[in-house]
């Protein structure tokens, strides 16, 4: 029986990781995740296969910023994929509540909405316990509560987490154990995957001016169980932050990309005397 992706190698059932910085972009890149499964439109090919339900718990940013993010992205699809995303994604900001999944209230809750959800998004990891993420014990009593969750439900949890500084002032974002904290979550983790900012060599490499560098940043999985290893996917932060596609061409390749629509699209176009 071939296995359920929820994304590239990322198995419906398990808990997985996308870590990066701050600022990186890791929400953005979880929202559209989530708006792929329930559109069914995965723009940034990141191997979504079935549509589903998702639960977005937001514990990072206010209600209106989500808001905005969803205009900003709603902007880019159609009307009924409107809808789709309205029906089948029940997003939640909790930034100001005290959200615990490691009290039998809290975990009940978010158990509760998980139900029926082919993913739910953690964002992020440290706004829904108490526990000391560098202590080992923590660690795996955090990732067991999840994975009773996964488990129990078959869902996919997408927990959001941060590098640790050193880590992210090294630029080894893209490492396996840059996560923050124990290396438990990682360990445990069935899948990991990282979002990582362009570095300057990086931009001289692909003759992206330093003004522009910040506006790219790269993805990829840095641990999977369950898949092989895939090539990087960069991506190019357009209006409001929404991801898209990087597209890396010199200034006169630009030129002649545009030079050939052009002419195919007036190839296209037959003369008509009557517009005269």
């Amino acid at each position: 029986m071939p296995l359920d992706f929820v994304v590239t190698g990322f198995v419906v059932g398990t808990v997985g990781l996308l870590t990066s910085p701050g600022g990186a972009g890791k929400s953005m890149l979880a929202l559209q995740i989530a708006i792929a499964i329930a559109t069914g439109r995965d723009d940034l090919n990141l191997g979504v296969r079935e549509t589903g339900s998702v639960l977005f718990l937001a514990g990072e940013d206010p209600a209106n910023i989500i808001h905005q993010r969803l205009h900003d992205l709603s902007l880019h699809f159609s009307t009924d994929e409107r809808l789709k995303i309205s029906s089948r994604c029940d997003i939640r900001a909790t930034l100001g509540v005290d959200t615990n999944i490691m009290t039998d209230r809290w975990f009940a809750w978010i158990k509760d909405l998980a139900k029926g959800r082919r993913l739910v998004v953690i964002d992020t990891l440290s706004r829904f316990h108490r526990l000391n993420e560098n202590d080992a014990r923590d660690a795996k009593a955090i990732m067991a509560k999840l994975e009773m969750i996964s488990a129990e439900l078959n869902t996919s949890i997408l927990v959001l987490h941060h590098v640790s500084k050193a880590s992210a002032m090294n630029g080894e974002g893209d490492a396996q154990q840059a996560a923050r904290g124990s290396s438990v979550f990682v360990d445990n983790a069935r899948w990991a995957s990282f979002l990582s900012g362009m570095t300057p060599k990086e931009a001289k490499d692909k003759k992206i001016d330093e003004s522009n560098r910040r506006k790219y940043v790269r993805w990829n999985i840095s641990k999977q169980n369950y898949g092989a290893p895939i090539l990087d996917k960069w991506f190019e932060r357009s209006n409001g932050g929404v991801l898209i596609p990087a597209s890396f061409q010199s200034v006169s390749e630009k030129s002649e990309t545009y030079a050939r629509q052009s002419q195919s699209l007036k190839a296209m176009v037959a003369p008509n005397d009557d517009f005269y």
